[in-house]
């Protein structure tokens, strides 16, 4: 495929591809609300009374599902895409065809944004979905732990060398999965007392996620899956976390472990028949 000396294709069927990833993580969890709390969808933080519609274990976890099941699906077929719009060696040759000498530290500092940002609206008084301002704090801890935990995992089962030879602990993108994690809390804590902060968040995400391709740090692959990790992490961490009418949701829960002779783990816990009376 000829590189031309306008921007680069590839990179704009990512930019594009992150943009409507965004959008559909946004509608999963407007599907969400709609599922489980269809005649309350402000951020009041009492279970309704009435029955939901299709409010089964299975219908939620698809609708969260979505975007990181997407955004996986194209991080893994962009490694051996050779001739498709996905393929990393074309974007990776073309970031390096054309700007091959950029260089910055501002993805080191975006990935705490989201955080920044999360601290920011709580000082200010902006209602969030959980109502305790320590909930909040507890939920982002274990989910950035989490995460922590299992990119971590996966960098040393991979051993994928970074583009630029320098270590092998590539896939997948930390930094990346952290900024995704970020952005996937805020837009669940006020998507209703603030709609704009989740597309604004998303937007910083994508930017890492792109910055560190043209830092030469990161595969496209790494990136995306990165991407879906912190999606996927921060909606099951709030999905297990806030009460819900369906069984399965309450009776799950997770959180990060210390073992001492084996190291970082998580704990799945099954309380088959608990009931939560109200939101925490």
């Amino acid at each position: 495929m000829p590189i031309t000396s306008t921007f680069p294709l590839h990179l704009r069927v990512v930019a594009l591809c992150a943009g409507l990833l965004a959008s559909v993580s946004g509608r999963a969890q407007a599907g969400f609300t709609q599922a489980v709390f269809p005649d309350q969808a402000d951020s009041t933080h009492t279970l309704p009374t009435q029955t939901p519609r299709r409010s089964t274990p299975r219908y939620l976890w698809q609708r969260m599902a979505a975007a990181p099941l997407i955004l996986a699906v194209a991080g893994l077929k962009s490694m051996d895409d050779d001739k498709g719009p996905l393929n990393q060696w074309d974007t990776r040759a073309e970031i390096q065809e054309h700007y091959s000498h950029f260089h910055t530290r501002a993805d080191d500092f975006l990935i705490w944004a989201p955080y920044a940002g999360l601290s920011a609206l709580l000082l200010a008084g902006v209602p969030a979905r959980h109502e305790r301002t320590r909930t909040v704090v507890w939920v982002t801890a274990k989910a950035a732990v989490t995460t922590g935990i299992v990119v971590q995992g996966l960098k040393r089962a991979t051993a994928q060398r970074r583009p630029d030879g320098s270590a092998r602990t590539s896939f997948p993108s930390g930094h990346t999965a952290q900024a995704f994690l970020g952005a996937a809390l805020l837009e669940y804590e006020f998507r209703e007392s603030a709609p704009w902060v989740g597309p604004t968040a998303y937007t910083v995400a994508a930017s890492v996620g792109a910055l560190r391709m043209f830092n030469n740090r990161h595969w496209q692959s790494d990136v995306l899956v990165g991407a879906a990790l912190g999606i996927a992490v921060g909606k099951i961490t709030c999905l297990t976390q806030r009460p819900s009418t369906t069984g399965l949701v309450n009776e799950l829960s997770f959180s990060p472990i210390w073992l001492p002779h084996s190291g970082a783990g998580l704990a799945l816990t099954w309380q088959p028949g608990l009931r939560t009376p109200t939101a925490r």
